[in-house]
C-alpha cells in the first residue's frame, strides 16, 4: 500500500484558530479480486478550534457528490 497526504495548516486568531487545506492519494499494489488497483484521490478543507476540528473531503472525481464529513475532537498526534 502506498499513501501520500499533503497538507496546507493557516492559523489566525487568538483562539487557536486554522484552516486547513488537504490532498491525499492512495493505492494497493496487487489487490483482491474485485477491488481496484488504480490510484485513489481526495482534497478537502476544514476547520480547527482548539483542539475540536471539521473537515469536508471529497473524491477527486466525484466533487460535489462524494461529500464526506470528519468530526474529531481531540489532537491528531
Amino acid at each position: 500500500m502506498l499513501l501520500l497526504n499533503g497538507e496546507f495548516r493557516q492559523r489566525f486568531g487568538r483562539a487557536g484558530m486554522a484552516g486547513v487545506a488537504f490532498i491525499d492519494a492512495g493505492r494497493v499494489y496487487r489487490p483482491l479480486g474485485g477491488s481496484m488497483g488504480e490510484w485513489l484521490k481526495g482534497v478537502g478543507v476544514g476547520l480547527e478550534i482548539g483542539d475540536a476540528s471539521v473537515e469536508l473531503g471529497w473524491r477527486l472525481n466525484d466533487i460535489p457528490g462524494s461529500l464526506q464529513v470528519l468530526f474529531r475532537l481531540g489532537p491528531t498526534f
